[in-house]
Protein backbone atom coordinates (compact mmCIF):
# COMPACT_ATOMS: atom_id res chain seq x y z
CA UNK A 1 0.00 0.00 0.00
CA UNK A 2 1.54 3.69 -0.65
CA UNK A 3 0.90 6.31 1.44
CA UNK A 4 1.39 8.82 -1.22
CA UNK A 5 -1.55 7.56 -3.13
CA UNK A 6 -4.09 9.51 -2.12
CA UNK A 7 -7.91 9.60 -2.64
CA UNK A 8 -9.11 12.84 -2.20
CA UNK A 9 -13.10 12.12 -1.38
CA UNK A 10 -15.63 15.03 -1.25
CA UNK A 11 -19.14 15.42 -0.31
CA UNK A 12 -20.05 18.03 -2.83
CA UNK A 13 -23.49 18.52 -0.48
CA UNK A 14 -22.47 18.11 3.19
CA UNK A 15 -22.55 21.48 5.33
CA UNK A 16 -24.02 24.81 4.74
CA UNK A 17 -20.57 25.84 3.26
CA UNK A 18 -20.14 25.53 -0.75
CA UNK A 19 -17.46 24.01 -2.30
CA UNK A 20 -16.99 25.99 -5.48
CA UNK A 21 -13.05 26.99 -5.74
CA UNK A 22 -12.30 24.27 -2.83
CA UNK A 23 -11.48 21.33 -4.57
CA UNK A 24 -8.89 22.43 -6.82
CA UNK A 25 -7.10 24.33 -3.81
CA UNK A 26 -7.32 21.39 -1.60
CA UNK A 27 -6.02 18.79 -4.17
CA UNK A 28 -3.02 21.48 -4.95
CA UNK A 29 -1.78 21.65 -1.88
CA UNK A 30 -1.87 17.64 -1.67
CA UNK A 31 -0.08 17.48 -4.58
CA UNK A 32 2.38 19.72 -3.54
CA UNK A 33 3.51 17.43 -0.72
CA UNK A 34 4.63 14.81 -2.98
CA UNK A 35 1.19 12.95 -3.35
CA UNK A 36 -0.51 11.25 -6.43
CA UNK A 37 -3.64 12.82 -5.91
CA UNK A 38 -6.99 11.19 -7.65
CA UNK A 39 -10.24 13.16 -6.51
CA UNK A 40 -13.78 11.86 -6.15
CA UNK A 41 -17.24 13.31 -5.50
CA UNK A 42 -20.30 11.29 -3.90
CA UNK A 43 -23.06 11.35 -5.72
CA UNK A 44 -25.23 9.22 -3.68
CA UNK A 45 -25.77 7.54 -0.11
CA UNK A 46 -23.21 4.42 -0.07
CA UNK A 47 -20.99 6.16 -2.76
CA UNK A 48 -18.30 6.89 -0.41
CA UNK A 49 -17.88 3.93 0.68
CA UNK A 50 -18.03 1.97 -2.69
CA UNK A 51 -14.81 4.61 -4.16
CA UNK A 52 -12.81 3.69 -1.11
CA UNK A 53 -13.04 0.52 -1.10
CA UNK A 54 -12.23 0.55 -5.02
CA UNK A 55 -9.52 2.56 -4.07
CA UNK A 56 -8.15 1.12 -1.38
CA UNK A 57 -7.82 -2.24 -4.07
CA UNK A 58 -6.19 -0.13 -6.13
CA UNK A 59 -3.13 0.48 -3.66
CA UNK A 60 -4.09 4.10 -2.03
CA UNK A 61 -2.89 4.58 1.30
CA UNK A 62 -4.38 7.90 2.27
CA UNK A 63 -7.69 8.63 2.26
CA UNK A 64 -8.80 12.41 2.45
CA UNK A 65 -12.20 12.94 3.24
CA UNK A 66 -13.98 16.00 2.84
CA UNK A 67 -17.45 15.45 4.64
CA UNK A 68 -19.95 14.91 7.76
CA UNK A 69 -20.05 12.41 10.29
CA UNK A 70 -22.31 10.44 7.61
CA UNK A 71 -19.74 10.38 4.80
CA UNK A 72 -16.67 9.98 6.92
CA UNK A 73 -18.71 6.86 8.47
CA UNK A 74 -18.87 5.37 4.87
CA UNK A 75 -15.39 5.68 4.22
CA UNK A 76 -13.62 4.73 7.61
CA UNK A 77 -15.54 1.97 8.13
CA UNK A 78 -14.16 0.67 4.49
CA UNK A 79 -10.64 1.13 6.29
CA UNK A 80 -10.77 -0.92 9.40
CA UNK A 81 -7.90 -2.94 9.39
CA UNK A 82 -6.09 -1.66 5.87
CA UNK A 83 -3.80 0.04 7.31
CA UNK A 84 -4.83 2.89 5.58
CA UNK A 85 -4.78 6.46 6.77
CA UNK A 86 -7.61 8.73 7.23
CA UNK A 87 -7.82 12.44 6.97
CA UNK A 88 -10.52 14.38 8.56
CA UNK A 89 -11.62 18.00 6.50
CA UNK A 90 -14.68 18.55 8.53
CA UNK A 91 -17.44 19.77 6.52
CA UNK A 92 -20.63 18.70 7.89
CA UNK A 93 -23.52 19.59 10.70
CA UNK A 94 -22.34 17.89 13.27
CA UNK A 95 -18.97 17.30 13.03
CA UNK A 96 -18.55 15.13 15.85
CA UNK A 97 -15.42 13.02 14.88
CA UNK A 98 -13.17 15.69 13.68
CA UNK A 99 -14.37 17.93 17.29
CA UNK A 100 -13.19 15.18 19.21
CA UNK A 101 -9.67 14.92 17.65
CA UNK A 102 -9.65 18.94 18.11
CA UNK A 103 -9.31 19.68 14.07
CA UNK A 104 -10.12 23.21 13.34
CA UNK A 105 -13.70 22.92 11.79
CA UNK A 106 -12.46 24.56 8.47
CA UNK A 107 -11.64 22.61 5.66
CA UNK A 108 -8.23 24.34 4.47
CA UNK A 109 -7.03 24.75 7.95
CA UNK A 110 -7.96 20.92 8.54
CA UNK A 111 -5.84 20.56 5.59
CA UNK A 112 -2.63 21.40 7.77
CA UNK A 113 -2.76 18.13 10.00
CA UNK A 114 -2.77 16.01 6.88
CA UNK A 115 0.15 17.94 5.91
CA UNK A 116 1.83 17.28 9.11
CA UNK A 117 1.61 14.03 8.84
CA UNK A 118 1.53 12.93 12.44
CA UNK A 119 -0.65 10.02 12.53
CA UNK A 120 -2.28 7.65 15.42
CA UNK A 121 -4.24 4.18 15.89
CA UNK A 122 -7.17 4.78 16.68
CA UNK A 123 -10.34 2.27 17.91
CA UNK A 124 -14.07 1.83 16.51
CA UNK A 125 -17.20 -0.09 17.65
CA UNK A 126 -18.85 -2.17 15.74
CA UNK A 127 -22.78 -3.00 16.06
CA UNK A 128 -23.97 -5.92 15.36
CA UNK A 129 -27.88 -6.24 14.80
CA UNK A 130 -30.47 -9.12 13.54
CA UNK A 131 -32.52 -8.96 10.32
CA UNK A 132 -36.32 -11.03 10.73
CA UNK A 133 -34.80 -13.50 9.67
CA UNK A 134 -31.86 -13.80 12.21
CA UNK A 135 -28.95 -12.64 9.55
CA UNK A 136 -26.00 -10.29 10.86
CA UNK A 137 -25.38 -6.74 9.87
CA UNK A 138 -22.48 -5.21 11.37
CA UNK A 139 -21.90 -1.34 11.32
CA UNK A 140 -19.15 0.55 12.65
CA UNK A 141 -19.11 3.64 14.30
CA UNK A 142 -16.54 5.76 14.93
CA UNK A 143 -17.60 8.23 17.11
CA UNK A 144 -20.83 7.60 19.09
CA UNK A 145 -24.30 4.83 18.30
CA UNK A 146 -26.88 5.50 20.49
CA UNK A 147 -30.61 4.34 21.01
CA UNK A 148 -33.34 6.50 21.99
CA UNK A 149 -34.21 10.30 21.80
CA UNK A 150 -30.86 11.25 20.70
CA UNK A 151 -31.41 8.78 17.52
CA UNK A 152 -34.89 10.37 17.28
CA UNK A 153 -33.78 13.50 16.74
CA UNK A 154 -31.28 12.01 14.47
CA UNK A 155 -34.06 10.68 12.41
CA UNK A 156 -36.08 14.20 12.71
CA UNK A 157 -33.18 16.15 11.97
CA UNK A 158 -32.09 14.31 8.68
CA UNK A 159 -35.45 15.07 7.04
CA UNK A 160 -35.04 18.93 7.97
CA UNK A 161 -34.57 21.38 5.19
CA UNK A 162 -32.10 23.75 7.03
CA UNK A 163 -28.76 22.62 8.64
CA UNK A 164 -26.22 23.46 11.54
CA UNK A 165 -26.37 23.86 14.78
CA UNK A 166 -29.43 26.17 15.85
CA UNK A 167 -31.76 23.79 13.33
CA UNK A 168 -30.09 21.36 15.58
CA UNK A 169 -31.54 22.63 18.51
CA UNK A 170 -34.72 23.72 17.24
CA UNK A 171 -35.21 19.93 16.17
CA UNK A 172 -34.31 18.80 19.87
CA UNK A 173 -36.78 21.02 21.51
CA UNK A 174 -39.71 20.12 19.09
CA UNK A 175 -39.00 16.71 19.83
CA UNK A 176 -38.47 17.08 23.82
CA UNK A 177 -42.39 17.09 24.86
CA UNK A 178 -43.85 14.11 22.74
CA UNK A 179 -40.95 12.00 22.70
CA UNK A 180 -41.71 8.53 25.73
CA UNK A 181 -38.75 6.77 27.29
CA UNK A 182 -37.99 2.58 25.97
CA UNK A 183 -37.43 -0.09 27.81
CA UNK A 184 -33.73 -2.17 27.42
CA UNK A 185 -31.70 -4.62 28.88
CA UNK A 186 -27.87 -4.04 28.81
CA UNK A 187 -25.98 -6.65 29.55
CA UNK A 188 -21.99 -5.68 30.70
CA UNK A 189 -19.33 -7.90 31.81
CA UNK A 190 -22.12 -10.70 32.02
CA UNK A 191 -24.38 -8.63 34.57
CA UNK A 192 -27.84 -7.42 33.03
CA UNK A 193 -29.46 -4.54 33.83
CA UNK A 194 -32.94 -3.52 33.18
CA UNK A 195 -34.43 0.12 33.07
CA UNK A 196 -36.23 2.90 30.90
CA UNK A 197 -33.70 5.16 29.68
CA UNK A 198 -34.36 8.51 27.33
CA UNK A 199 -30.85 7.95 26.10
CA UNK A 200 -28.61 4.96 25.26
CA UNK A 201 -25.69 6.03 23.83
CA UNK A 202 -22.34 3.83 22.88
CA UNK A 203 -19.32 6.16 22.70
CA UNK A 204 -16.20 5.96 21.12
CA UNK A 205 -15.34 9.25 20.84
CA UNK A 206 -16.63 11.97 23.47
CA UNK A 207 -19.79 13.81 21.52
CA UNK A 208 -22.15 14.05 19.20
CA UNK A 209 -21.34 16.14 17.04
CA UNK A 210 -21.75 20.20 17.98
CA UNK A 211 -19.71 19.53 21.08
CA UNK A 212 -22.49 17.93 23.06
CA UNK A 213 -20.37 15.59 24.87
CA UNK A 214 -22.34 12.99 25.75
CA UNK A 215 -19.37 11.39 27.34
CA UNK A 216 -16.20 14.13 28.49
CA UNK A 217 -14.29 10.77 29.28
CA UNK A 218 -14.34 8.84 26.36
CA UNK A 219 -10.87 8.41 24.38
CA UNK A 220 -10.72 6.78 21.20
CA UNK A 221 -7.45 4.97 22.07
CA UNK A 222 -8.09 3.11 24.92
CA UNK A 223 -9.98 0.10 23.58
CA UNK A 224 -12.46 0.44 25.48
CA UNK A 225 -16.71 2.07 24.93
CA UNK A 226 -18.53 3.74 27.56
CA UNK A 227 -22.21 3.08 27.88
CA UNK A 228 -24.19 6.09 28.78
CA UNK A 229 -27.60 6.12 30.09
CA UNK A 230 -29.78 9.56 30.60
CA UNK A 231 -33.12 9.30 32.85
CA UNK A 232 -36.19 10.46 32.18
CA UNK A 233 -36.98 11.72 35.18
CA UNK A 234 -39.16 14.73 34.11
CA UNK A 235 -39.10 17.66 31.57
CA UNK A 236 -36.85 20.09 34.25
CA UNK A 237 -34.42 17.54 34.74
CA UNK A 238 -34.11 16.44 31.42
CA UNK A 239 -33.56 20.14 30.30
CA UNK A 240 -30.65 20.37 32.94
CA UNK A 241 -29.12 16.85 31.67
CA UNK A 242 -29.01 18.93 27.84
CA UNK A 243 -27.45 21.43 29.53
CA UNK A 244 -24.92 19.50 31.34
CA UNK A 245 -24.49 17.33 27.92
CA UNK A 246 -23.75 20.74 26.01
CA UNK A 247 -21.28 22.49 29.14
CA UNK A 248 -19.03 19.09 29.36
CA UNK A 249 -20.17 18.17 32.41
CA UNK A 250 -22.56 14.99 32.17
CA UNK A 251 -19.94 12.83 34.49
CA UNK A 252 -21.60 15.62 37.04
CA UNK A 253 -25.35 14.80 36.42
CA UNK A 254 -26.98 12.43 39.02
CA UNK A 255 -29.13 11.41 36.11
CA UNK A 256 -26.44 10.43 33.32
CA UNK A 257 -24.77 7.48 34.49
CA UNK A 258 -21.57 6.14 32.13
CA UNK A 259 -20.30 2.50 32.44
CA UNK A 260 -16.71 1.39 30.60
CA UNK A 261 -16.49 -2.06 28.75
CA UNK A 262 -15.15 -3.68 25.50
CA UNK A 263 -18.37 -4.97 24.71
CA UNK A 264 -21.95 -5.27 25.77
CA UNK A 265 -25.74 -6.90 24.48
CA UNK A 266 -28.18 -4.39 24.41
CA UNK A 267 -31.85 -6.74 24.49
CA UNK A 268 -34.96 -4.12 22.65
CA UNK A 269 -38.47 -4.40 22.82
CA UNK A 270 -40.13 -3.69 20.05
CA UNK A 271 -38.57 -1.18 17.53
CA UNK A 272 -36.35 1.75 18.61
CA UNK A 273 -34.58 4.53 16.40
CA UNK A 274 -30.99 4.05 16.05
CA UNK A 275 -28.35 5.96 14.92
CA UNK A 276 -24.56 5.17 13.66
CA UNK A 277 -22.49 8.47 13.98
CA UNK A 278 -25.45 10.44 13.39
CA UNK A 279 -27.22 8.51 10.42
CA UNK A 280 -30.67 7.09 11.88
CA UNK A 281 -31.92 3.49 11.23
CA UNK A 282 -34.43 1.25 13.56
CA UNK A 283 -33.35 -0.73 15.32
CA UNK A 284 -34.90 -4.28 17.54
CA UNK A 285 -34.64 -7.17 19.07
CA UNK A 286 -30.71 -7.79 20.05
CA UNK A 287 -27.51 -5.68 19.36
CA UNK A 288 -23.97 -6.69 19.66
CA UNK A 289 -21.36 -3.82 20.73
CA UNK A 290 -17.66 -4.36 20.35
CA UNK A 291 -14.50 -2.26 20.73
CA UNK A 292 -11.80 -2.98 17.61
CA UNK A 293 -8.72 -1.44 19.43
CA UNK A 294 -6.64 0.36 17.22
CA UNK A 295 -7.93 -0.82 13.79
CA UNK A 296 -7.81 2.82 11.97
CA UNK A 297 -5.32 4.76 11.40
CA UNK A 298 -6.07 8.60 11.54
CA UNK A 299 -4.16 11.68 10.77
CA UNK A 300 -4.56 14.04 14.17
CA UNK A 301 -3.35 17.62 15.70
CA UNK A 302 0.37 17.66 17.00
CA UNK A 303 -1.44 19.02 20.26
CA UNK A 304 -3.97 18.06 22.40
CA UNK A 305 -5.84 20.15 24.82
CA UNK A 306 -8.70 17.71 26.26
CA UNK A 307 -12.19 18.81 28.01
CA UNK A 308 -12.55 21.16 31.14
CA UNK A 309 -16.16 21.37 31.59
CA UNK A 310 -17.75 24.64 30.34
CA UNK A 311 -14.24 25.96 29.18
CA UNK A 312 -13.67 23.46 26.27
CA UNK A 313 -17.38 24.06 24.90
CA UNK A 314 -17.10 28.12 25.16
CA UNK A 315 -14.16 28.15 23.89
CA UNK A 316 -14.58 25.57 21.17
CA UNK A 317 -17.70 28.09 20.06
CA UNK A 318 -15.25 31.05 19.82
CA UNK A 319 -13.15 29.21 17.53
CA UNK A 320 -15.81 28.08 15.57
CA UNK A 321 -17.40 32.57 15.59
CA UNK A 322 -13.76 33.46 14.67
CA UNK A 323 -13.49 30.95 11.50
CA UNK A 324 -17.39 31.99 10.57
CA UNK A 325 -16.38 35.67 10.71
CA UNK A 326 -12.85 34.44 8.41
CA UNK A 327 -14.99 33.42 5.58
CA UNK A 328 -17.74 36.82 5.50
CA UNK A 329 -14.60 38.55 5.46
CA UNK A 330 -12.89 36.74 2.67
CA UNK A 331 -16.09 37.01 0.94
CA UNK A 332 -16.54 40.42 0.62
Amino acid sequence: MNQKKTLLLINPISGINKKEGLIDILASRLARTGRDVTVALTKRSGHAGELVREAIADGCGTIVVCGGDGTINEAASQMVGTGAVLGILPSGSGNGLARHIELPIDELMALEVVENGVVVDCDCGEVASFDSDGNEINHKFFCTCGLGFDAYVSHKFAKAKRRGPSEYIRTVFATLGTYKSKTYGLTVGGKRQDFDALILACCNASQYGNDAYISPGSSIRDGKLEFVTVKDVNTLRTLISGIDIMMGNATKNPDIETMQAESAEIEIKGNVWGHIDGEPLMFNKLLKIRCLPGSIKIFVPTTHRGITPFVTPVGSAMRDAAITVGRIFKKQ
